[in-house]
């Protein structure tokens, strides 16, 4: 409940953009309401996939459309014309913070007519003097967009449904982003980091195939190529890349959380499309990230390669901050893995990872939650689920999306269009297939599975026992 709660009260908030969707970075009071403006790309992945889990647990239409609004930002504002995702937009535009994103009442109403005008201005709180607090006198008369009560209490005040309301709001809103995109954007920093591509790639295929937007899946897979290709040399990353007037300039070796981020994102679209070349290339950057950052001596994860003789230090990074962790993402990313190919030697080092961190994990935990997730995933015992049939196929279609849009945060799914062919490489399809010519789906744990069934109503009966 206390999660929900704080999810919706930032969703209606100020620190989320009512008009153009993604969220700013933080929010400067205990009302959600003024936020500093600037835009992370970190952050809006991070907080795409929390959303699109309350929407799974919850049902609450909410969550869905926050998430939804999450990635059409990304789309529309913040991504290259090739695939690659921008790192942030700045607060300041004009010399003023916030400027691109406050009104007056007087703006609003000029622009919407009277009734829209007054209806759109009392959802989103708007005062003829303004509805906050600052320092600066150009703020003066200015208004933070944010819902003053919810929806459903301003419908029935209103004598509309929810639907109605929302409907209504979203087409306001389209004149609104209209008129601001007229206005002098905030500084873009046109970089791309590795990492941060990696947490949106991963945000990007969740939100495709729980919210069932193949579009989201193409710009997933479209960004992993377009990442794929400038971002690597011989199976190194790099850190970054920035536009240049004559193409596209690359930067610094890669780090430990560009190695994991970026193999985890491959691995997820592995679970979304599929393609047995996503989960190939992902582990071939984990087997990299094995080799030039593993600690043999110790255990867990150095944050540097060795090659650079300056470095007085090669820290090893446990705790989780605003990012998580390179060594929690990596445990995640290989028991994934472990499961995927059979190969034990991933958990192996995944469970020294944990281990090397137990003091932390049990003294502090609040300070590793990234990690906590990797303890769960592991003490929990993940189910392997398996769907097999053609993916253009309504049936197919309907045993995946019974999966999707569950809550099963412990789960390896595999799948392939007809049998044993992807057996070689995944054990969880292997002596696996259709049943008569029908999809079929195999719940299972320790690839021991349930009896395989063909309806997802049966489905459904099987993730509700686990």
């Amino acid at each position: 409940n206390m999660a929900v709660q704080t999810l919706r009260a930032m969703a209606f908030g100020g620190m989320y953009d009512q008009v153009g969707g993604g969220f700013h970075r933080y929010s400067v009071d205990a009302q959600w309401l003024v936020p500093h403006f600037e835009k992370m790309l970190y952050d809006n992945a991070q907080l795409c996939e929390v959303y699109l889990e309350a929407w799974q647990l919850t049902g609450d239409w909410l969550f869905a459309r926050v998430a939804r609004q999450i990635l059409d930002y990304q789309l529309r504002d913040m991504t290259h014309e090739f695939g690659g995702f921008y790192s942030s937009e700045d607060a300041d535009s004009e010399g003023e913070e916030g400027a691109f994103y406050l009104w007056t009442r007087d703006e609003l109403m000029e622009l919407l007519g009277p009734e829209d005008g007054e209806l759109y201005c009392a959802y989103y709180g708007v005062r003829p003097e303004g509805n906050f607090s600052s320092p600066e006198p150009y703020h003066e008369g200015k208004n933070i967009l944010h819902v003053a009560s919810p929806p459903e209490v301003f419908a029935e005040e209103r004598g509309m449904s929810v639907e109605e309301l929302i409907e209504r709001i979203d087409a306001l809103n389209e004149m609104v982003r209209a008129a601001r995109s007229k206005r002098v954007r905030p500084g873009l920093d046109n970089k791309m980091l590795t990492a941060w591509n990696g947490y949106m790639i991963h945000a990007m295929a969740l939100g495709g195939r729980v919210l069932d937007e193949p579009r989201y899946v193409d710009a997933a897979e479209q960004t992993a190529m377009f990442a794929g290709q400038l971002l690597q040399e011989d199976g190194y990353l790099f850190r970054s890349c920035c536009t240049t007037d004559t193409g596209y300039e690359t930067n610094y070796d890669g780090y430990l959380d560009d190695y994991a981020a970026f193999a985890n994102s491959l691995v997820t679209l592995y679970e979304t499309t599929f393609s047995t070349a996503w989960l190939e290339r992902g582990r071939e950057i984990a087997e990299r990230m094995l080799e030039v950052f593993w600690d043999e001596e110790n255990g867990a994860f150095f944050y540097t390669r060795d090659n650079d003789p300056t470095l007085l230090v090669r820290p090893k990074p446990g705790f989780d901050g605003s990012e998580p962790s390179g060594n929690s993402m990596a445990a995640l990313l290989l028991m994934r893995l472990a499961v995927l190919t059979g190969e034990n030697r991933y958990l192996e080092r995944a469970e020294t990872v944990l281990a090397v961190n137990h003091a932390n994990l049990s003294s502090i935990p609040e300070a590793l939650p990234k990690m906590l997730c990797a303890v769960d995933f592991r003490l929990r015992t993940p189910k392997e689920i398996a769907v097999f049939g053609p993916w253009d196929e309504a049936d197919t279609r309907a045993l995946l999306r019974e999966v999707w849009t569950r809550f099963l945060p412990h789960k390896i799914v595999a799948g392939s269009a007809w049998g044993d062919g992807e057996a070689h490489r995944i054990p969880m399809l292997a002596g696996k297939g259709v049943i008569d010519e029908q999809p079929a789906a195999y719940v299972c744990e320790h690839y021991a599975c349930q009896e395989p069934v063909t309806t997802p109503e049966a489905l459904a009966r099987q993730l509700d026992a686990t």
